[in-house]
């Protein structure tokens, strides 16, 4: 049984394979690159599977083991390794989606793409991933909102940490931005620093070409440029975030 990291750098390599060739036109060289494109933010999420969840050892453990990080795994007969790595590539398979891969690397145009990472970004729990974050950030630079499922992983009593702060001194919105993006975990020994969750959320935000974060990804692309202040910045986010509320509510209705 191929595990899903190993199909998936298969498909890597036939899409860059491609790509090589000299033979493309240019419209299907286009599609190519929006396949490893999609192929590449499919990596993000399985490369970062221990990020979306709450850590525990057990999960640890089995993905390590099923990313191939584990070489030598104790008290662990061959057979028992191969039953855990397969009970775990079904379980993200199913997240992933089992022919998400298959339909990224075959479609034959950006329609047939689309479709196959609309899929995936809501079955894996990507996008509403990203969606939680951008609720929470939003929380706590305008305090506007109330927390997302995200909250889980930065509890919205940073708002009172905000309202602490804010009494002393005005905060602008760019402060409190990296306020948020600090980590709050005073147990932790990157207290103060940025968070990694935090960090690669928005990276992935940044990077990927999901069309329901496309104000956001713009605004922070103009805004890293010094063309545009954070608060506009804000602004972008509250703008996707509706426009993804309404089209929550409609795939809903439909049902």
């Amino acid at each position: 049984m191929m595990m899903l990291w190993q199909k998936l750098g298969a498909a890597l390599k036939k899409v860059q394979g491609r790509l090589n060739s000299s033979e493309l036109s240019e419209e299907v060289r286009e599609l190519e690159l929006s396949k490893l494109k999609a192929l590449t933010e499919v990596f993000y999420y399985i490369e970062n599977y221990l990020l979306w969840h709450e850590p525990s050892d057990d999960l640890m453990k089995k993905y390590n083991l099923w990313a191939g990080r584990l070489k030598e795994p104790l008290n662990m007969s061959k057979d028992a390794v191969r039953a855990s790595n397969n009970r775990f590539n079904a379980e993200i398979e199913r997240k992933v989606g089992e022919s998400t891969i298959d339909s990224i690397v075959n479609s034959s145009s950006h329609e047939e793409l689309k479709g196959a990472m609309e899929q995936f970004r809501i079955s894996s729990g990507l996008r509403n991933i990203k969606r939680s974050y951008l609720v929470d950030l939003l929380a706590f630079c305008t305090q506007k909102h109330g927390g997302g499922a995200f909250s889980l992983r930065n509890p919205m009593y940073l708002i009172d940490i905000l309202s602490d702060l804010t009494a002393k001194v005005d905060l602008s919105p760019e402060e409190k931005f990296l306020i948020f993006q600090a980590n709050h975990d005073r147990t932790s020994a990157k207290y103060g620093q940025e968070d990694e969750v935090k960090r690669v959320i928005l990276r992935g935000i940044l990077e990927h070409d999901d069309e329901a974060f496309s104000t956001t990804k713009e605004a922070f692309r103009l805004y890293n440029s010094s063309q545009i202040e954070f608060d506009i910045v804000l602004l972008a986010i509250e703008a996707d975030l509706e426009t993804l509320d309404k089209s929550s509510e409609r795939r809903e209705h439909s049902r």
